[in-house]
């Protein structure tokens, strides 16, 4: 279906629902994730086989191979495990003497053929794309190297804890804790005793971040050679030279790509990291495991119990509903860049998955932190071009793009819908996008422009002639290259006064509004309707869901963006109308 069959009616007045029509599950949506078992009885020991039946001790560290392979540092069994179709092997490690009453093997060193060698306590593993594993193996105070069925010292001397920088065999580390493989090759490992070290290709060792208590490390696999540490009550960032803290008020400004990020972050004890902005914590003290959305300055729960600290002990065993899932002394996590999170479930002796995560990214001109995702050949195209209102959560699943994805599956026809966050946030820049960017390469069937008065504020006393003007000419631009543009007009949290509803444009009301350069509803309206582009006017269907008893918030109360039930209901206002001029 060609964008040319978009009917040619050129204003879309959105009729008022019936508010509170749509379910509060409908409209308060969580992740659509489960959770489940991949492999461990519960039961501890070391048996390998079948994934239900095998067996672990106590595993903290996983990795995901290129080839699918989720390998598992058993630290209690000092071991490392693979899970490959099924069914669980041990890949090294040989140690058999219990201690500690019968819950823990004994650990040693001894390098060599993998089936004869020893290790101490294992936390962490990472896999490079030639297959070979390196594991922190703690208590050695080293990092082995496990490759073609033999394992040697990678670096550090085994037994020698210490701080020493330089060539790999006279390095010295302080029990590292987890490893992990940046795109270069470089291996990344959190030292607990000195911070974060790499060893690039040449086997030097080098400290890239100081701190003592340095627990989990990741590596952007997108190439941006951004480093993510974990750090008891923090997030270290590491970019371009650029050393982030979150939350740190003092560090929070450096990297001007970023917000500040006041969120509480939990204990976060592993991490992995999806792309450039995304990565995943376990948290220590409750065994949830969060999502950081970096760029956009948002942490959520993924999976487990959603308590604060250890006192409401959330800890136990249920796969099914990531909301209601329960773990018990989370560890290692790993992403397999295909919407699935594995995770070293150590107290229950598990390994689980959390799926599907639909992570589909924001493209982001001229910053370029997302690459853009290939439309599916034949798919209808859908470009929601604004602020950062379009994309103030990357998790796919509770995005506004996802729900009118869902709902225009009407059409009959895969629909694809890419949302395109402006980094500069004025209407010149969304429409110069359009006009050399979208337009030229015929990058959409239907491109919408979310609107709102406070980017129309950034265009100060030019704003009507920007609408009456230019967006004109690219909607004229647009319609030769044979696509159609949607502007979708809506209310923003400063159109509003606290959580109850009252309008504020035209001089009516009072509180917070957009009411410099005489900007209003009605006059932006006009404005839009001599523009000639097609009008999608949210603003009386947000009206009518705030003045509904018990509704649900539209906006968050702290950053002011859309809330869950906010996205949701743009969502559907959007394809709703989508639909009624598709033929």
């Amino acid at each position: 279906m060609a964008a040319a069959a978009l009917c040619p009616i050129l204003f879309i007045g959105a009729s008022t629902p019936q508010a509170g029509t749509d379910s509060a599950a409908d409209l308060v949506g969580d992740f659509a994730a489960k959770v489940s078992t991949v492999a461990g009885s519960g039961v501890p020991g070391v048996k390998d086989g079948a994934a239900a039946h095998a067996s672990f001790v106590y595993p903290m560290g996983v990795a995901v191979g290129t080839d699918g392979v989720v390998f598992v540092a058993d630290t209690g069994g000092q071991r490392i495990r693979a899970i490959r179709n099924g069914t669980v092997t041990t890949v090294a490690g040989s140690a058999t003497k219990y201690a500690r009453a019968g819950m823990w093997i004994l650990g040693g060193f001894r390098d060599g053929p993998a089936a004869q060698a020893d290790f101490n306590d294992p936390m962490g593993l990472a896999v490079d794309s030639a297959g070979r594993i390196y594991v922190a193996d703690t208590d050695n105070h080293c990092i082995r190297l496990i490759d073609h069925g033999n394992v040697s010292t990678f670096a550090g001397l085994c037994g020698y804890p210490g701080s020493i920088d330089g060539p790999a065999n006279a390095a010295r580390f302080d029990g590292p804790v987890t490893v992990a493989v940046d795109p270069s090759g470089g291996v990344l490992i959190a030292d607990y005793g000195n911070g974060v070290r790499r060893i690039d290709r040449t086997g030097d060792v080098k400290t890239i971040i100081a701190t003592k208590t340095a627990t989990g490390v990741g590596a952007s696999a997108v190439g941006s050679h951004i480093v993510y540490a974990t750090d008891r009550n923090a997030i270290h960032i590491l970019t371009g030279g650029v050393h982030v803290v979150i939350p740190d008020a003092a560090n929070r400004q450096k990297d001007s790509l970023r917000p500040a990020m006041d969120a509480d972050v939990g204990r976060p004890f592993m991490v992995a990291a999806a792309d450039d902005d995304q990565i995943f914590i376990t948290d220590e003290e409750t065994g949830a495991i969060r999502y950081l959305d970096i760029y956009n300055g948002t942490v959520q729960f993924v999976a487990g119990p959603r308590v604060q600290d250890s006192s409401n002990d959330g800890t136990f065993f249920r796969n099914g509903s990531a909301a209601q899932a329960g773990f018990a002394d989370s560890a290692g996590v790993a992403y397999d860049g295909h919407g699935h999170l594995f995770v070293a479930d150590a107290g229950n002796r598990r390994i689980r998955s959390i799926g599907p995560l639909n992570l589909r990214g924001a493209l982001i001109p001229s910053v370029a932190l997302f690459p853009a995702q290939p439309a599916p050949a034949g798919a209808f195209r859908i470009a929601v071009i604004g602020s950062s209102i379009v994309w103030t959560n990357t998790i796919w699943d509770t995005s506004m793009e996802d729900v009118a994805e869902h709902d225009l599956d009407a059409m009959g026809r895969r629909v694809w819908v890419q949302p395109v966050r402006m980094a500069a946030v004025t209407v010149r820049d969304s429409l110069s996008y359009l006009d050399d960017v979208l337009g030229p390469t015929h990058g959409t069937d239907l491109a919408v422009l979310v609107l709102n008065d406070g980017m129309l504020e950034v265009e100060g006393v030019d704003w009507e002639s920007v609408l009456s003007t230019q967006l004109a000419a690219t909607n004229a631009k647009l319609k030769s290259e044979g696509i159609r543009l949607v502007v979708a007009y809506h209310p923003d949290a400063h159109d509003y006064r606290g959580p109850d509803f009252y309008r504020l444009d035209n001089g009516v009301g009072g509180g917070e509004a957009f009411i410099h350069y005489g900007i209003s509803h009605d006059g932006v309206v006009a404005a839009l309707k001599r523009s000639g582009v097609i009008l999608l006017d949210m603003w009386p269907d947000f009206e009518a869901w705030q003045r509904a008893p018990d509704h649900s918030l539209l906006f968050g109360t702290d950053d002011k963006h859309l809330s869950v039930a906010g996205r949701r209901l743009f969502g559907k206002l959007l394809a709703k109308d989508v639909l009624t001029y598709v033929k």
